[in-house]
């Protein structure tokens, strides 16, 4: 990327409610999966990265950015949609899982106004808790079996 175009990534970046961590999955991306720096990644795919950037930017709403960074950051918390380094979105399994669970069974990006996205978000967070959930019934478990507890005499 040229010193321009960082400052286009930078200024977008902050428009469309990108934190560190997304904007090196967006730049993992464009670069055919080979770099996270944003010094790195080669002019033409950068233009390409940038125009899809300023058509979102031009297309999304403050709330909506908000509501799509939060599905995001949910899918980083709870694993499920990162790659195999533990370090990044893994956006075709992201987008994969969201076109066969998601409410609305389609794309990431095919979710464009206010409504779908809060219940997009409502999925997310009901997913996230119920993870949580069985990590605690999970270790839950594990003490009562140490401590020779059956499940039965627990209530």
């Amino acid at each position: 990327m040229t010193t321009g175009q960082i400052k286009t990534f930078m200024a977008l970046s902050k428009s469309l409610g990108l934190d560190k961590e997304a904007q090196e999955d967006l730049i993992w991306q464009y670069s055919g999966e080979e770099t996270t720096s944003k010094r790195e990644l080669p002019e033409e795919q950068a233009w390409q990265m940038l125009k899809t950037m300023q058509n979102q930017a031009n297309t999304w709403g403050k709330s909506e950015r908000k509501m799509r960074a939060k599905c995001i950051r949910i899918a980083l918390e709870i694993g499920f949609a990162k790659d195999e380094r533990q370090e990044q979105v893994n956006w075709p399994k992201l987008n994969g899982w969201f076109k066969k669970y998601s409410y609305l069974r389609k794309a990431f990006n095919a979710y464009r106004n206010t409504g779908e996205l809060v219940g997009l978000v409502n999925q997310f967070e009901m997913m996230r808790d119920n993870i949580e959930r069985a990590k605690v019934n999970k270790e839950l478990d594990s003490v009562l079996v140490t401590l020779g507890i059956s499940k039965a005499s627990k209530g």
